[in-house]
């Protein structure tokens, strides 16, 4: 991986990659479970009373499935099992990962149910691949709240200046620039490669 050497050695100032999990890494799976049993517009109505609690780690994820369990008139292991079974992972991105962790030290930043993060992670082995995993639940905070990066900045013991941001979510790449975080708009992994090598070596 080419990112801007000089005599072997890293001259960017770029230490760290902070990922965002759905929409980068996975698929997204909240949305398209709602979307299966309700409309768009109902959607944001919905994800704000059953979804955010959980982000916020107000409700377990027990409790969460539960909670959509009433609502689609199912039970909580059709839910439970309906939304791993939308877990997509991106494996190019999971590809690059693995590439820049030789040189940078590599972060997991995501708006999720703890315990369902981690068992992603299980299922799929990939837990090794994080020097640092930060999920809003553990925190009691969401991005873009301010705390979440600093929080991830803090536990990678890095300056805003020294990470890139990798997210889907334009609102959250603007709460990390909030902080200094310079952020990247995820589209496909082949242009994040571009992007993202292009910084480092601009850095």
């Amino acid at each position: 991986m080419d990112v801007g050497t000089s005599g072997g050695k890293i001259t960017a100032m770029i230490k760290g990659i902070i990922f965002d999990l759905f929409g980068v890494i996975s698929s997204e799976v909240a949305p398209f479970w709602f979307w299966k049993h309700f409309s768009e517009e109902k959607y944001n109505e919905l994800k704000n009373e059953y979804t955010k609690p959980l982000d916020l780690g107000l409700i377990s994820q027990s409790e969460y499935f539960a909670k959509l369990a009433g609502i689609s008139k199912t039970s909580p292991n059709i839910v439970r099992d309906k939304f791993f079974s939308y877990v997509e992972i991106n494996n190019d991105v999971i590809d690059l990962i693995k590439e820049l962790k030789k040189k940078f030290k590599i972060a997991l930043c995501s708006n999720a149910s703890g315990s369902f993060v981690r068992e992603i992670l299980k299922k799929h082995r990939l837990e090794d691949l994080f020097d640092v995993t930060v999920i809003s639940s553990d925190l009691g905070a969401t991005k873009p709240d301010k705390k979440v990066y600093q929080e991830t900045l803090d536990r990678l013991g890095l300056l805003p200046t020294e990470v890139i941001l990798i997210e889907d979510n334009p609102k959250n790449i603007e709460g990390g620039e909030a902080v200094g975080i310079k952020g990247i708009l995820f589209k496909s992994a082949d242009k994040l490669r571009e992007s993202l090598f292009s910084e480092i070596k601009n850095s």
